[in-house]
């Protein structure tokens, strides 16, 4: 088996109507962080198990920035290795 972690961080561009109704360009940073195991089932197969927990900050309708938020995320797998 075999244990890892991981990270990355990000952005994205929104466009959103600001209060007077014109739209406003923003830029939000993200990031993420987290864990995994895999475990080896043949030498070309493994199932793995990451926990994710992604952070980011949310924008209001207005355009303005809201508070930031994150979530755990989970994700099972299988990896097959050629």
């Amino acid at each position: 088996f075999q244990f890892y972690a991981l990270a990355g961080v990000g952005a994205d561009g929104l466009e959103r109507p600001d209060a007077n109704g014109n739209f406003v360009k923003t830029i939000r940073l993200a990031g993420n962080f987290g864990g995994g195991v895999r475990l080896f089932f043949t030498q070309n197969m493994a199932v793995r198990l990451e926990i994710r927990e992604n952070i980011g900050r949310n924008a209001l309708v207005n355009g303005s920035e809201g508070n930031i938020q994150g979530y755990t995320w989970f994700q099972l797998g299988v990896s097959l290795f050629l």
